[in-house]
């Protein structure tokens, strides 16, 4: 599952023509990084957690629920992130399931709203009855913030 976070997210950062990462080789160093901030997700606590889909024992999916800071004014907040399915298990009803469950582990912890971020799927969330928020940057590329209250 960290290599598939890694791949997804990461790795894009990386690919900046002026990123840090890429001129200093840190590629291996991140990697270690978001498998160290995945492992905590084991814990007995409910948040940080990150809920995978299976297909014969096999993860096809994840989603995570983390507390987050998107900017330095603000406090760290619920998040929703890692939404991830194997591209040839796409438009199945999977990352839908996994952020209605991901919404639900959220709630039974006391939560009652969760935040998001993307890059290109605004229209996916909205579909699931997210609220936009307001847009941001996130490395260098425009991402829109979306709200859903529990």
């Amino acid at each position: 599952m960290a290599n598939w976070h890694h791949q997804e997210w990461l790795k894009a950062r990386e690919c900046l023509p002026s990123s840090p990462d890429r001129a200093n080789g840190h590629s291996e160093e991140n990697f270690k990084k978001r498998h160290a901030a995945l492992t905590k997700h084991l814990t007995a606590e409910s948040i940080p957690s990150t809920l995978l889909a299976l297909i014969d024992g096999r993860p096809i999916g994840s989603a995570s629920v983390i507390f987050y800071q998107f900017s330095r004014n603000q406090f760290k907040s619920p998040w929703l992130t890692n939404v991830f399915v194997e591209q040839t298990h796409r438009k199945l009803g999977i990352g839908s399931q996994l952020i209605t469950e991901a919404c639900d582990l959220a709630k039974q912890a006391g939560m009652t709203r969760l935040q998001l971020y993307t890059h290109d799927k605004t229209d996916f969330y909205i579909n699931l009855d997210w609220q936009v928020l307001r847009t941001g940057q996130v490395q260098r590329r425009p991402v829109t913030i979306l709200e859903k209250q529990l």
